[in-house]
């Protein structure tokens, strides 16, 4: 699809509600889980693991997918591969010289932009805060590292009809 091609079909009718969620590839579940439930408060609130034939490996992978929930339903989601090839495939080839354009941005409420605020200072994180006129950041940067831990699978539900 060419996206820079003038719009000849329009807007849709109805624009998507919410996003559902948006995905990263991580080294260490339990690392990232502490970083977002235990640090910033965010509740883990579903972990699926998996066994999927990956055509890009030609073989079966074992995975597991998390996901961290916001107040709209939405979430911050979370994926951690058993095989080191598929990990290895899944990470940018090269990080860009300035990465802070890269980003996820959480909207919240005076009262909860404090206590994160507080939260990060309490565990002796590193942080930066801007006030760009129209809205205040906080910038942290999330932990990474290797898989561990249990990882037998329990989605039921992967292919199911609908």
């Amino acid at each position: 699809m060419d996206t820079t091609a003038p719009r000849t079909a329009g807007l849709l009718s109805h624009l998507p509600s919410r996003l559902h969620h948006h995905a990263f590839v991580v080294r260490d579940h339990e690392r990232n889980r502490r970083f977002f439930e235990d640090l910033l408060g965010i509740p883990l609130v579903a972990t699926w693991c998996e066994k999927s034939f990956s055509s890009e490996l030609n073989k079966e992978i074992e995975f597991c997918h998390t996901f961290f929930g916001m107040a709209d339903g939405s979430s911050l989601a979370f994926f951690q591969f058993a095989d080191p090839e598929m990990c290895e495939l899944t990470q940018a080839e090269r990080p860009a010289k300035i990465g802070r354009y890269d980003h996820i941005a959480f909207k919240a409420e005076p009262a909860t932009y404090d206590e994160l605020k507080r939260r990060l200072e309490r565990a002796g994180e590193t942080y930066r805060e801007s006030n760009h006129g129209y809205c205040k950041s906080i910038y942290v940067s999330s932990p990474d590292g290797w898989m561990a831990g249990d990882r037998h699978t329990n989605n039921e539900l992967r292919d199911r009809a609908f």
